[in-house]
């Protein structure tokens, strides 16, 4: 048998044609004769392909949907019906802004401020079309930054984004921007405390529910140091001293598990380690001590230091595409393990950073030092332990005074006998 023809495999299909070596389909648009020629060598597989997307155009037309430079983005002719809108990509104008932006902060702030935006890629995606963004995609933004942050972080995180929404409109890189953002709250942190620690008994439950060890000694290290997430996550065994009994928090790390800076007020410090913290580290130690070093940089208050460490915790340890792992547990990687914890144990669900504020209420209410116990959070001055741990301080006070005077009673102290015990 002869080979077929090329004129033969078009044949019966209306709009669809050769030309040369390649195919070309016909339409009207706008009472308009288009003719596009796809880079397609002319095979059955092409023609069903080039028949496909020809109705498609159709349909789109008669619908009133149809966008030339869509499906034609280098077609000289889609500039007769309007200017060809350009693709502008999340990532590349987030990036764009960051590089005017970052001139104009303070180094302080400069450091901090690409967390933010990492963030928010992270959830709504570097490639994402900045056209194709819709309220809802905020509202999905807020959500998951709320199941990682604290109320306040979110919303600077928030506003640095809804800030680069603004110039973006202004620019031309989106429409509407502004309109978008008329409707669009932030996170409410006015009601009360932000803490809700575990009880004791949910912190046992959360550890039956560790399907590995390491995951059970990254949360009993969280719960009984007060550790930021970031700071847990950028432990080394460099910054551990089994002799003193002491961590030296010196860095934490962001979202992606790839930037590493200061601790959140910028000083290091060193935070006791109690009887279960030492039990879970020696247990760790085994896993990871001896693992090859990883060579990171750590943005300084001047400059920027490398450095080679070994991580604590090793996401490799329990991924199951071992060669897709970091070496440092991503934001999200630690946030998945914990919810799925979580649902396992069945204790009511509270977001990651609760083990933090669960190592406060824990110390508070076993009378432990506030001096003591702000130095340990890395917290700048006693207020913030105050107005966050409030509640807690109280209900500690009130037993606090029966304490002090059991101490002074065994010291040889003693009440004074009323007139009544007399019998006056």
């Amino acid at each position: 048998m002869g080979r077929v023809k090329h004129d033969d495999l078009v044949a019966g299909v209306t709009g669809l044609e050769v030309h040369g070596k390649k195919l070309r389909i016909n339409f009207t648009y706008k009472g308009v004769r288009c003719r596009e020629v796809l880079d397609l060598p002319i095979t059955k597989a092409n023609v069903k392909f080039a028949a496909n997307k020809l109705a498609t155009i159709k349909h789109e037309i008669a619908i009133n949907t149809f966008n030339y430079a869509s499906h034609f983005p280098n077609s000289g002719t889609a500039e007769k019906f309007g200017p060809v809108r350009k693709r502008h990509q999340l990532g590349s104008a987030c990036a764009e802004f960051w590089k005017l932006l970052e001139p104009t902060l303070k180094p302080t702030t400069r450091k901090i401020y690409p967390c933010g935006f990492k963030s928010c890629l992270a959830i709504l995606g570097p490639e994402r079309d900045m056209a194709s963004l819709k309220p809802k995609d905020l509202e999905r933004l807020r959500n998951e930054l709320m199941a990682q942050l604290r109320p306040a972080t979110v919303n600077t995180y928030l506003k640095r984004f809804c800030q680069f929404l603004l110039w973006c409109e202004r620019n031309d890189i989106m429409k509407d921007a502004g309109k978008m953002l008329a409707g669009f709250k932030l996170v409410s942190s006015s009601n009360g405390s932000p803490a809700d620690p575990l009880e004791y008994s949910e912190y046992l439950l959360a550890l039956d529910a560790c399907t590995h060890v390491q995951h059970r000694r990254m949360i009993t290290v969280s719960v009984y140091t007060g550790l930021r997430p970031g700071e847990l996550r950028a432990l080394a065994w460099e910054d551990i001293d089994f002799e003193k009994r002491t961590i030296t928090v010196r860095r934490s790390v962001g979202p992606g598990g790839d930037y590493f800076k200061l601790p959140k007020t910028g000083l290091v410090r060193v935070v006791d380690m109690q009887p279960p913290v030492i039990e879970a580290l020696s247990g760790q130690r085994e896993l990871t001590y001896s693992r090859k070093p990883v060579v990171i940089s750590v943005d300084q208050e001047v400059g920027k230091e490398t450095i080679s460490v070994r991580p604590v915790f090793s996401p490799k340890l329990t991924s199951t595409f071992e060669h897709n792992s970091g070496d440092w547990f991503t934001q999200s990687g630690f946030v998945t393990m914990w919810v799925r914890v979580v649902e396992r144990s069945g204790i009511r669900y509270r977001r990651l950073y609760q083990l933090r504020h669960t190592f406060a209420s824990w110390n508070l209410t076993s009378h432990g030092n506030l001096a003591y116990i702000a130095d340990q959070m890395g917290h700048a001055d006693l207020e913030m332990l105050q107005s966050v741990y409030g509640k807690w301080i109280a209900s500690a006070s009130k037993s606090e005074a029966a304490r002090i005077w059991e101490l002074m009673t065994s010291k040889g102290h003693f009440a004074p006998t009323t007139p009544q015990e007399n019998g006056g």
